[in-house]
């Protein structure tokens, strides 16, 4: 009786820690709101991500659980675990975003000088698919391909949606004039396009340079308290006796969730900010709109 009440007890303690950190990290736990995306939300990786976040929080819980005999440890080491996880997700979003940005910027340039040379817009798209960044590439095809076929239109519209980025968004916006005719000299707008696009790069590369020391202090504020949690509990286990109690793994868990919740907030500021889009692209007429 006395094994299943703590088998309870620590099930219940870890689906609270799991749900806490689910807070902080602004998702959802119930299915009625899953489509609503008015809420902040952080980057939405593949299910397979997800479920190997799960997993290594799961991992990491039972390993700290049967280690140490912790309960309260095993549900600080799962939640540690998905936070870890989370800021590797927003580093590869962050990081995706800048490649894009500059993706942008470089194909704008390309266009503009292709086009000085007296090629027409669908031409000068084609002309720049071999050329254009890894990242970005995908895209620019099949804005060629539809501009083969005669569906330029809606082909920007495809473009801008896969493409998710607010500077090409203002590039579509200049295509799309100049393909109706009412751009004076493409070559110019793209010009400035891709020295805006640059501009705003490097303003989002020297913030984050400065928040790079701030990270790195607490990365190492982190490696420090586990390493020295782990030197007392191989050197100086009676030291920790005191923590076998109830009431002591009532006060481990509410250390380590603030040390949890500390470093959820410390992602989180970090988390790149979704500006609103210049366009809005209808999916099933395949139009797009400023």
């Amino acid at each position: 009786m006395r094994d299943l009440l703590i088998v309870a007890s620590a099930a219940g303690l870890g689906l609270g820690a799991l749900l806490v950190v689910a807070g902080l990290l602004g998702r959802s736990v119930s299915p009625d709101a899953a489509g609503d995306r008015s809420c902040r939300s952080w980057p939405a990786p593949a299910a397979r991500s997800y479920r190997r976040s799960a997993l290594l929080a799961i991992g990491a819980s039972g390993g700290a659980w049967a280690i140490s005999g912790w309960p309260a440890l095993g549900a600080i080491a799962a939640g540690a675990v998905i936070v870890a996880d989370r800021a590797d997700a927003v580093s590869r979003d962050r990081r995706h975003r800048h490649a894009m940005a500059e993706a942008v910027a470089g194909w704008a340039e390309m266009l503009a000088d292709v086009m000085r040379s007296h090629s027409a817009l669908g031409q000068a798209v084609s002309d720049t698919v071999a050329s254009t960044p890894d990242v970005l590439r995908p895209s620019v095809v099949r804005l060629s391909t539809a501009a083969s076929s005669g569906s330029f239109e809606r082909g920007l519209a495809d473009f801008a949606a896969s493409v998710d980025d607010r500077n090409a968004d203002v590039l579509v916006a200049a295509l799309g004039m100049a393909h109706r005719g009412r751009s004076g000299n493409l070559p110019e707008v793209l010009d400035k396009v891709a020295a805006q696009t640059r501009s705003r790069t490097e303003m989002l590369l020297r913030i984050e340079a400065g928040r790079a020391r701030l990270h790195s202090e607490a990365r190492a504020m982190a490696s420090i308290t586990a390493v020295l949690a782990c030197g007392i509990m191989v050197l100086g286990r009676p030291y920790l006796d005191p923590y076998d109690r109830p009431i002591g793994q009532a006060v481990l868990a509410v250390a380590g969730g603030l040390f949890v919740a500390g470093g959820a907030s410390l992602v989180d500021l970090g988390r790149p900010i979704d500006r609103p889009r210049t366009l809005t692209v209808a999916p099933r007429k395949g139009r797009w709109r400023r």
